[in-house]
Formats: C-alpha cells, structure tokens, sequence
C-alpha cells in the first residue's frame, strides 16, 4: 500500500483519508477515530476504522493509483480509495524520521516551552507547560492549524530548509508564535502521550 493521502469514495460522496507509515495509522480529519489502522496482508488492504468499521480493498490500477473494496462481509456496501499524493515535504518534517510525529521550541513573547506534534490517529496536539485537549491539522500539505482548545487556534507556515514553524494566533498577526524542530518524537514520548491521550472524542 503506497502511503499519502487518498479520496475515499462511496455511494454519498468523498472525503480525504491518510495511511501513514509509522504503526500503520490510518487518519481521517472528518472522521477521526482513535486506534484506526491499516495492513497488507499479501493480497488485500485491510481498514480497521473501529467503530466505522472495516474495509477490504484490492489495487485495480496503478496508473493511477486506484483501489477498490467494501464494508467486509457486505460486497453491495461498496468503497473506492484514489491516489492523491504523496506527502509533502513540510508534512515528513513535521512527521520526523520515524514518521511519528516531532517535538518543537515554541516560542512567544513571554518565553518558550516544549510542543509535540504526534502523527496518530486523532493528529493530537501536546504540551506539557500548557495542557488543554488539543489537536492540530494541516492546510494544503504546507501549513498548520493548532485547536490549542481553551488557548486558542493558531495558524503557522512551515518553513522546511530551516526547520521552522512561523505565525500568529488566528486573526490576530500581531500576536506572533514561532517554533524551531528539536527533534523526533521517542518511544518514550510515545508511550506517555498514549497514557495522557487514552480517551474517547
């Protein structure tokens, strides 16, 4: 299964879906579910969307990338996944060199503290110093979007060849943020974030 973003077609329409590499996390911004994943299991692409359900899909085409499938266990609940693209450079920055997501300096004008971006199913948005439930998404495969919930929403432009992120609080440009990669999320960092985040949305 070729990783990046996908139209997810049925019978009411289409939506953008993501199968992304690091523990096989699919993602689904309209339709966020946590512990959603994807496999290959030599012939088939499974979909485990847990309380949405599971789909089996099989490649149809590879120019272009087309797979086609269904709810399992029901062949007229039919689904369709075309290729968009792949990620884009600032979107494998902000995923880190394991594709699990990056810790950042955020900076504003009264001082600077850790942040995580985590790449799993639910895109949350971590910071110890100043905890809210909180999420992030990208705009365009360029730019993000902090839901900072009782901190507010803030847009940042990711600047790759340096490594940074440069904005402002939404609709206020003066009130500036920036942030500057550290480095890839670990393990352990993982593994806290699963504890502080094992809840439902």
């Amino acid at each position: 299964m070729k990783t990046g973003i996908y139209n997810w077609i049925y019978s009411k329409g289409s939506f953008q879906v993501e199968f992304r590499s690091f523990n096989q996390v699919f993602y689904c911004s309209s339709y966020a579910v946590g512990g959603s994943t994807w496999q290959f299991d030599g012939q088939r692409t499974l979909v485990d969307w847990k309380k949405y359900g599971c789909y089996e899909f099989e490649l149809k085409s590879t120019e272009p990338v087309v797979y086609e499938g269904n709810l399992v266990g029901s062949k007229e609940n039919w689904r369709r996944l075309e290729f968009l693209r792949s990620f884009t450079p600032e979107e494998l920055l902000l995923q880190g060199e394991n594709s699990a997501g990056t810790v950042w300096n955020f900076e504003y004008e009264h001082g600077s503290f850790e942040v995580q971006f985590l790449f799993d199913s639910y895109n949350h948005f971590i910071c110890p110093t100043y905890p809210a439930h909180s999420h992030w998404k990208m705009i365009d495969g360029r730019a993000i979007e902090i839901d900072w919930g009782k901190y507010g929403t803030y847009d940042l432009e990711i600047i790759t060849d340096e490594a940074k992120l440069i904005g402002s609080k939404k609709g206020q440009p003066f009130n500036w943020r920036r942030a500057q990669l550290i480095r890839a999320l670990t393990a352990e960092d993982l593994e806290s974030a699963h504890h502080e985040h094992s809840h439902s949305h």
